[in-house]
Protein backbone atom coordinates (compact mmCIF):
# COMPACT_ATOMS: atom_id res chain seq x y z
CA UNK A 1 0.00 0.00 0.00
CA UNK A 2 1.39 3.22 -1.10
CA UNK A 3 1.63 6.44 1.45
CA UNK A 4 -0.88 8.30 -0.16
CA UNK A 5 -3.11 5.35 0.16
CA UNK A 6 -2.47 4.79 3.46
CA UNK A 7 -2.69 8.44 4.15
CA UNK A 8 -5.88 8.40 2.81
CA UNK A 9 -7.30 5.82 4.72
CA UNK A 10 -5.90 7.51 8.15
CA UNK A 11 -7.91 10.51 7.09
CA UNK A 12 -10.60 9.29 6.08
CA UNK A 13 -11.00 6.88 9.29
CA UNK A 14 -10.85 9.98 11.24
CA UNK A 15 -13.52 11.78 9.61
CA UNK A 16 -15.87 9.07 9.35
CA UNK A 17 -15.03 8.90 13.62
CA UNK A 18 -15.68 12.57 14.13
CA UNK A 19 -19.16 12.23 11.92
CA UNK A 20 -19.79 9.47 14.61
CA UNK A 21 -19.01 11.47 17.55
CA UNK A 22 -20.67 14.12 16.10
CA UNK A 23 -23.74 12.79 15.64
CA UNK A 24 -23.86 11.07 18.68
CA UNK A 25 -23.52 14.06 20.49
CA UNK A 26 -26.25 15.64 18.38
CA UNK A 27 -29.34 13.14 19.24
CA UNK A 28 -28.24 13.56 23.35
CA UNK A 29 -29.17 17.28 22.57
CA UNK A 30 -33.08 15.60 23.01
CA UNK A 31 -35.19 13.05 25.03
CA UNK A 32 -38.17 11.64 25.34
CA UNK A 33 -40.61 13.44 27.03
CA UNK A 34 -42.88 12.50 29.17
CA UNK A 35 -46.16 12.40 29.19
CA UNK A 36 -45.51 13.88 25.46
CA UNK A 37 -48.52 14.98 23.27
CA UNK A 38 -48.10 15.20 19.43
CA UNK A 39 -47.62 18.50 17.59
CA UNK A 40 -47.05 19.14 13.10
CA UNK A 41 -44.90 22.00 12.17
CA UNK A 42 -44.42 23.36 8.67
CA UNK A 43 -41.83 25.71 7.30
CA UNK A 44 -41.83 27.36 4.16
CA UNK A 45 -39.49 29.69 2.61
CA UNK A 46 -42.51 31.51 0.29
CA UNK A 47 -39.89 33.33 -2.25
CA UNK A 48 -40.66 37.24 -2.36
CA UNK A 49 -41.13 36.79 -5.91
CA UNK A 50 -43.48 34.32 -5.99
CA UNK A 51 -47.08 35.26 -7.22
CA UNK A 52 -49.02 31.76 -7.44
CA UNK A 53 -50.20 32.12 -4.13
CA UNK A 54 -52.81 29.48 -4.28
CA UNK A 55 -49.97 26.65 -4.88
CA UNK A 56 -48.31 27.61 -1.27
CA UNK A 57 -52.19 28.00 0.18
CA UNK A 58 -52.97 24.06 -1.26
CA UNK A 59 -49.65 22.90 0.60
CA UNK A 60 -50.24 24.16 3.44
CA UNK A 61 -54.63 22.94 3.67
CA UNK A 62 -52.84 20.16 2.68
CA UNK A 63 -50.09 19.16 5.59
CA UNK A 64 -52.79 21.63 8.51
CA UNK A 65 -50.12 22.22 10.74
CA UNK A 66 -50.32 23.53 14.03
CA UNK A 67 -47.45 25.87 14.13
CA UNK A 68 -46.49 27.55 10.51
CA UNK A 69 -42.99 29.47 10.13
CA UNK A 70 -42.68 31.39 6.99
CA UNK A 71 -39.71 33.20 5.47
CA UNK A 72 -39.64 35.73 2.90
CA UNK A 73 -43.00 37.45 3.83
CA UNK A 74 -43.55 40.01 1.94
CA UNK A 75 -46.40 42.57 2.68
CA UNK A 76 -48.59 40.96 -0.27
CA UNK A 77 -48.18 37.50 0.81
CA UNK A 78 -49.22 38.73 4.47
CA UNK A 79 -52.33 40.26 3.38
CA UNK A 80 -52.94 36.71 1.54
CA UNK A 81 -52.07 34.83 4.37
CA UNK A 82 -54.04 36.84 6.76
CA UNK A 83 -57.23 36.87 4.25
CA UNK A 84 -57.08 33.22 3.91
CA UNK A 85 -56.11 31.23 7.10
CA UNK A 86 -56.38 33.60 9.76
CA UNK A 87 -59.45 31.68 11.29
CA UNK A 88 -56.93 28.33 11.40
CA UNK A 89 -54.49 30.04 13.06
CA UNK A 90 -55.40 32.83 15.38
CA UNK A 91 -51.72 33.82 17.11
CA UNK A 92 -49.44 35.36 14.61
CA UNK A 93 -46.25 37.04 14.58
CA UNK A 94 -45.30 38.45 11.90
CA UNK A 95 -42.54 41.03 10.22
CA UNK A 96 -43.28 41.68 6.50
CA UNK A 97 -40.73 42.94 4.64
CA UNK A 98 -40.59 44.05 0.54
CA UNK A 99 -37.41 41.51 -0.74
CA UNK A 100 -36.56 38.34 1.23
CA UNK A 101 -36.38 39.05 4.62
CA UNK A 102 -39.48 38.80 6.14
CA UNK A 103 -40.42 36.07 8.65
CA UNK A 104 -43.71 34.82 10.46
CA UNK A 105 -45.49 32.61 12.56
CA UNK A 106 -48.67 31.58 12.47
CA UNK A 107 -49.98 29.46 15.30
CA UNK A 108 -52.88 27.68 16.63
CA UNK A 109 -51.48 27.93 20.24
CA UNK A 110 -50.79 30.90 22.25
CA UNK A 111 -47.67 33.14 21.24
CA UNK A 112 -45.79 35.47 23.24
CA UNK A 113 -42.36 37.53 24.39
CA UNK A 114 -41.34 38.07 21.07
CA UNK A 115 -37.72 38.79 20.00
CA UNK A 116 -36.39 40.01 16.85
CA UNK A 117 -32.88 39.47 15.22
CA UNK A 118 -32.00 42.25 13.24
CA UNK A 119 -28.80 41.88 10.60
CA UNK A 120 -26.88 45.29 12.17
CA UNK A 121 -26.30 46.57 8.73
CA UNK A 122 -29.74 45.85 6.74
CA UNK A 123 -31.98 46.37 10.52
CA UNK A 124 -33.63 43.41 8.79
CA UNK A 125 -34.63 40.33 10.40
CA UNK A 126 -32.98 36.90 10.48
CA UNK A 127 -34.45 35.55 13.09
CA UNK A 128 -37.35 35.75 15.71
CA UNK A 129 -37.86 33.66 18.79
CA UNK A 130 -41.22 33.24 20.65
CA UNK A 131 -42.23 31.20 23.34
CA UNK A 132 -45.67 28.69 22.50
CA UNK A 133 -47.88 27.98 25.56
CA UNK A 134 -49.13 24.10 24.65
CA UNK A 135 -51.07 22.60 27.65
CA UNK A 136 -48.57 22.46 30.81
CA UNK A 137 -45.77 23.00 28.46
CA UNK A 138 -43.74 26.17 26.99
CA UNK A 139 -41.57 25.76 24.30
CA UNK A 140 -39.65 28.24 22.51
CA UNK A 141 -39.58 28.37 18.68
CA UNK A 142 -37.39 30.16 16.70
CA UNK A 143 -38.08 30.87 13.28
CA UNK A 144 -34.69 31.50 11.06
CA UNK A 145 -33.92 32.75 7.65
CA UNK A 146 -30.27 32.90 7.81
CA UNK A 147 -27.81 35.20 5.03
CA UNK A 148 -28.02 33.90 1.36
CA UNK A 149 -25.44 32.55 -0.50
CA UNK A 150 -26.69 33.58 -3.71
CA UNK A 151 -25.19 36.77 -2.84
CA UNK A 152 -21.93 35.30 -4.07
CA UNK A 153 -23.18 34.69 -7.71
CA UNK A 154 -23.47 38.21 -8.33
CA UNK A 155 -20.38 38.76 -9.27
CA UNK A 156 -18.85 35.41 -10.26
CA UNK A 157 -15.31 36.66 -10.81
CA UNK A 158 -15.53 37.44 -7.00
CA UNK A 159 -16.99 34.64 -6.13
CA UNK A 160 -14.35 32.69 -3.35
CA UNK A 161 -14.26 35.90 -1.90
CA UNK A 162 -18.23 36.55 -1.36
CA UNK A 163 -18.64 33.22 0.03
CA UNK A 164 -16.31 33.09 2.25
CA UNK A 165 -18.15 36.48 3.03
CA UNK A 166 -21.24 35.29 3.35
CA UNK A 167 -20.46 31.83 5.21
CA UNK A 168 -18.97 33.82 7.80
CA UNK A 169 -21.81 35.84 8.19
CA UNK A 170 -23.96 32.99 8.40
CA UNK A 171 -21.49 31.27 11.04
CA UNK A 172 -21.98 34.70 13.33
CA UNK A 173 -25.84 34.53 12.81
CA UNK A 174 -25.84 31.03 14.34
CA UNK A 175 -23.73 31.43 16.86
CA UNK A 176 -26.01 34.51 17.96
CA UNK A 177 -29.17 32.94 17.80
CA UNK A 178 -27.46 29.44 19.51
CA UNK A 179 -25.95 31.73 22.63
CA UNK A 180 -28.94 33.44 23.08
CA UNK A 181 -31.31 30.14 22.93
CA UNK A 182 -28.94 28.67 25.73
CA UNK A 183 -29.15 31.54 28.36
CA UNK A 184 -32.63 30.64 28.87
CA UNK A 185 -32.51 26.77 28.08
CA UNK A 186 -34.00 25.90 31.60
CA UNK A 187 -37.05 27.79 31.34
CA UNK A 188 -38.42 25.65 28.46
CA UNK A 189 -39.69 21.83 27.77
CA UNK A 190 -37.76 22.37 24.39
CA UNK A 191 -36.48 24.84 21.81
CA UNK A 192 -36.78 24.42 18.33
CA UNK A 193 -34.81 25.96 15.41
CA UNK A 194 -37.00 26.02 12.33
CA UNK A 195 -36.92 27.38 8.98
CA UNK A 196 -34.26 28.53 6.03
CA UNK A 197 -30.82 27.91 7.20
CA UNK A 198 -29.30 28.20 3.51
CA UNK A 199 -26.69 26.46 4.91
CA UNK A 200 -25.86 22.72 3.56
CA UNK A 201 -25.54 19.70 5.86
CA UNK A 202 -21.59 19.04 4.73
CA UNK A 203 -20.84 22.68 5.90
CA UNK A 204 -18.86 23.18 8.81
CA UNK A 205 -21.43 25.85 10.20
CA UNK A 206 -23.99 23.34 10.10
CA UNK A 207 -21.61 20.90 11.77
CA UNK A 208 -21.04 23.17 15.04
CA UNK A 209 -24.89 23.97 14.73
CA UNK A 210 -25.08 20.29 15.05
CA UNK A 211 -23.13 19.94 18.56
CA UNK A 212 -26.06 22.07 20.40
CA UNK A 213 -29.27 20.71 18.32
CA UNK A 214 -30.50 17.78 17.27
CA UNK A 215 -31.76 17.03 13.53
CA UNK A 216 -35.19 16.12 12.73
CA UNK A 217 -33.95 14.96 9.18
CA UNK A 218 -31.43 11.95 11.25
CA UNK A 219 -34.75 9.53 10.25
CA UNK A 220 -35.18 10.13 7.05
CA UNK A 221 -33.25 8.61 3.77
CA UNK A 222 -30.54 11.15 2.04
CA UNK A 223 -32.64 11.40 -1.33
CA UNK A 224 -35.89 12.55 1.13
CA UNK A 225 -33.85 15.42 2.77
CA UNK A 226 -33.27 17.63 -0.01
CA UNK A 227 -35.44 20.68 -0.49
CA UNK A 228 -33.61 23.37 -3.02
CA UNK A 229 -34.08 24.20 -5.73
CA UNK A 230 -38.07 23.64 -6.84
CA UNK A 231 -37.87 24.54 -10.01
CA UNK A 232 -38.68 22.66 -13.71
CA UNK A 233 -35.12 22.19 -15.20
CA UNK A 234 -33.39 20.48 -11.60
CA UNK A 235 -34.30 18.06 -9.08
CA UNK A 236 -33.62 19.20 -5.79
CA UNK A 237 -30.13 18.46 -4.70
CA UNK A 238 -29.57 20.41 -1.69
CA UNK A 239 -31.03 20.02 2.24
CA UNK A 240 -31.54 23.86 3.11
CA UNK A 241 -34.43 24.08 5.08
CA UNK A 242 -34.39 22.15 8.70
CA UNK A 243 -36.83 21.74 11.72
CA UNK A 244 -34.16 21.48 14.83
CA UNK A 245 -34.64 20.79 18.35
CA UNK A 246 -32.97 20.67 21.83
CA UNK A 247 -34.96 19.47 25.23
CA UNK A 248 -37.54 17.27 25.96
CA UNK A 249 -38.91 16.52 22.59
CA UNK A 250 -39.14 13.19 20.17
CA UNK A 251 -39.07 13.84 16.25
CA UNK A 252 -41.16 11.23 14.64
CA UNK A 253 -41.05 12.08 10.87
CA UNK A 254 -40.24 14.79 8.74
CA UNK A 255 -40.74 14.90 5.24
CA UNK A 256 -40.39 17.45 2.20
CA UNK A 257 -43.14 18.05 0.67
CA UNK A 258 -43.78 18.09 -3.22
CA UNK A 259 -45.06 20.76 -5.41
CA UNK A 260 -45.79 24.36 -4.59
CA UNK A 261 -44.56 27.46 -6.77
CA UNK A 262 -41.74 28.56 -4.22
CA UNK A 263 -38.34 27.89 -5.64
CA UNK A 264 -38.33 25.73 -1.52
CA UNK A 265 -39.94 23.03 -1.11
CA UNK A 266 -41.65 22.94 1.92
CA UNK A 267 -41.26 20.60 5.06
CA UNK A 268 -43.39 19.38 7.96
CA UNK A 269 -42.68 17.66 10.61
CA UNK A 270 -44.17 15.63 13.37
CA UNK A 271 -42.60 16.19 16.94
CA UNK A 272 -44.20 15.14 20.35
CA UNK A 273 -43.41 17.64 22.98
Amino acid sequence: MSRIVKLSTIILCILTLYEGLLHFKSIQNTSIPEHGREITLMSHNLYFKNVNFDAVLSIIAESDPDILAVQELTPKWKTFLDDNIAESYPYTLTIPVNGAQGVGIYSKYKLYNHEIFNNPRTKKPFAHMAEVSIGDKTIQLINVHLASPAVALKDKSQFIGNYNRNYKHRKSQIKKITKRALTNESKYSCQILIGDLNTPSYEPAFKNLKANWSNSFNKSPLNLKYTFPNTTNLIPFLTLDYVLGRGKLEFIETRVIPGGSSDHLAIACRVLI
